[in-house]
Order: C-alpha cells, then sequence, then structure tokens
C-alpha cells in the first residue's frame, strides 16, 4: 500500500462526516438507515431484531417514563458489533420530564456546564424563570443564556482538557438518571453496570459533533448509553480506525443507543441535526402547561443528548491516586 492509498484510508471517516454534514446541496438519506423503515428493502439486509424478553426479570424496575419492556423494539446492525439501537421506549409524557431534566436541573449546581465560566451559579439556576421562553414580555437576557447552554456534565465530570476523571471534580450522579440507565443496560443484557459520570449535550440545527471515541473512563467492559431527545441527528458509527467506513443512523426523540463490545471503542459522530419529519416533538407539548411549553419552545429548534457511562471497575468506590490517565 503507497503512502498516498493510507491516507485515503485515514479519510473514509472523515469524508462521510463531511459529505452529511455539507449544507451545499440537498442531503442524499438512502444510505441511511432508519429505524422508522426497518422493513424498508435497502435496510433489512443490514439489520436484526433482539430479543430482550431473557432479560426482563432482571429488571428491578423501569422508570416509569417508559412503555414495559414488553413492548420495546431493538436492533442489531450488523456492520457494528455490539450495538443495541432501541426505538422510542419513552412514553410521551416521559420524554417531556427528561427534558425538563436536561434543562431545567442539569444545568444547577452541583454539576458543571459551559456557562460557568460565563455567569454566576444563581443565574443558571434561575434562567429558565426568568426567560422569555417562559414570558414573552421578559427580556432576552436568559433566553440567550439558554441557548448558550452546549453540555453539561454529572457525577465524574470529564475534563475537557485532559480528558483524565479525578476524584476531586466528581459529584453525586443524579439518581433518577442512575435507575434509567440501569433499566436500560440490564435490559439489553448489562445487568452489572453502574451509571457514574453523564455528558449531556446540547445541539442547535447547525451544531455537529465530530468524529471520536470515548476512552477515559478506567473500565471499558460496560456499554455507553446514550439517549436523544428533541429534534433528529445522523449518528455515524464507524470502528476502531478511521479507515473504516461508518454506517449512518437516524437518531430520533427518544430513541435509544448502547454501545457495548467493540462499538464501545469505536469512532462516532454526528454531523448534522435534522428537523423532525413529523409532528412527533410539537405533540409531545400539546395541551401542556406554560412551563412545559417552554421547554417545548426550546425544544423545537434543539436536540438534547445525554450519554451515561462507568467509570470504575467493578466493586471499585473511588479513584485511586494513578487512576484515570487516558491516550490520544
Amino acid at each position: 500500500m503507497s503512502d498516498q492509498d493510507s491516507v485515503q484510508d485515514v479519510d473514509v471517516f472523515k469524508n462521510v462526516f463531511k459529505f452529511y454534514k455539507s449544507r451545499n446541496k440537498i442531503i442524499d438519506l438512502s444510505d441511511v438507515i432508519d429505524f422508522n423503515e426497518v422493513d424498508n428493502t435497502r435496510h433489512h439486509d443490514k439489520i436484526s431484531t433482539v430479543n430482550l424478553k431473557d432479560n426482563m426479570d432482571k429488571v428491578i424496575s423501569p422508570e416509569d417514563t417508559m412503555k414495559p419492556i414488553c413492548e420495546w423494539e431493538a436492533y442489531n446492525v450488523s456492520a457494528c458489533p455490539g450495538f443495541i439501537f432501541i426505538k422510542n421506549p419513552f412514553t410521551p409524557a416521559g420524554q417531556r420530564y427528561w427534558i425538563q431534566q436536561c434543562l431545567r436541573y442539569y444545568p444547577c449546581k452541583p454539576n458543571i456546564s459551559n456557562l460557568d465560566a460565563h455567569v454566576a451559579p444563581n443565574s443558571i439556576d434561575n434562567m429558565w424563570t426568568r426567560s422569555s421562553y417562559v414570558d414573552t414580555h421578559q427580556n432576552n437576557s436568559s433566553k440567550d443564556l439558554i441557548d448558550r447552554l452546549r453540555w453539561v456534565t454529572l457525577g465524574y465530570h470529564h475534563n475537557w482538557d485532559t480528558k483524565v476523571y479525578s476524584e476531586s471534580m466528581r459529584t453525586e450522579f443524579p439518581p433518577n438518571l442512575s435507575r434509567l440507565s440501569k433499566a436500560v443496560a440490564t435490559a439489553t443484557g448489562h445487568d452489572k453496570f453502574e451509571a457514574q459520570a453523564a455528558i449531556v449535550n446540547f445541539y442547535h440545527m447547525h451544531s455537529s459533533l465530530s468524529g471520536h471515541t470515548d476512552h477515559s473512563e478506567i473500565h471499558m467492559e460496560e456499554p455507553i448509553i446514550s439517549f436523544s431527545f428533541g429534534q433528529s441527528a445522523i449518528f455515524l458509527l464507524g470502528g476502531s480506525t478511521k479507515a473504516v467506513p461508518p454506517v449512518p443512523i437516524i437518531l430520533r426523540s427518544g430513541d435509544v443507543a448502547v454501545m457495548a463490545g467493540a462499538s464501545r471503542s469505536a469512532y462516532h459522530a454526528v454531523p448534522r441535526i435534522l428537523p423532525t419529519d413529523n409532528c412527533h416533538v410539537a405533540d409531545l407539548y400539546h395541551d401542556c402547561t406554560a412551563a412545559d411549553e417552554a421547554f417545548g419552545k426550546y425544544i423545537a429548534s434543539a436536540r438534547i443528548n445525554i450519554n451515561v457511562r462507568q467509570v470504575l471497575p467493578p466493586g471499585q468506590k473511588f479513584m485511586s491516586s494513578g487512576d484515570g490517565s487516558a491516550t490520544t
């Protein structure tokens, strides 16, 4: 293989990312796996159903924001070993609940967000009560603050500079999100999973997330569990190197992705946010209270992703000195 061929191979993931990110032409979704069209001839040879019934008895109880596990639709993708897609297992009220948690509560202290470097903590705590998302007579300062929200970290707080977790940057992980993640993990065969860290990403219609791997956790044997709410997204899931062509998948509001096995350390990205192709998100906030409508206004042009992971090996309660190093 020539050096030129090697460079071209390495750029495969990047080239696919650029193809779906480009706004210079009408986007072609013909190669994107859409689990709303599982019987489509373009997709049936790429996916297979997953039987979750064997794990139902192990789940203590799913969050009451979700449908019964017997109603969940789960799928494998043949090119992505260990990856499980669950098609929206949430009730409409459940989706509203988690959107509210992400917008109203998770950005508050002691959690860490990108807003911390710019505003006082009480400004974050009160930003929804003073926002024109709630009351059109309010000024736009709080709305601007909300629109600047890009990420929140929970539990072990991800250090964006060092990519290393530390015990000094750890707060209590939200119990409700822990129970939700545990239910999904157990249902998909990962009953030893413990939710210890999460990043909540807030995407707007022109946002993207470039190709990367998640490898800062000491314990990599448990999955990453990803929850999507709001507008749809194209999600690229590749392999262990950028030479592996990524599989494009549409993630819609309520969808859950479990990255285990080989897919746990695979390159992945979000090149594009798509406006929902139906009234699903709008219907979530039909005939809701004024407070709920505020979150509906936000999510009408935004996407929220919660990705949860385990940091420590089983049985280890605290990070010891020397733990947490990461390579890039």
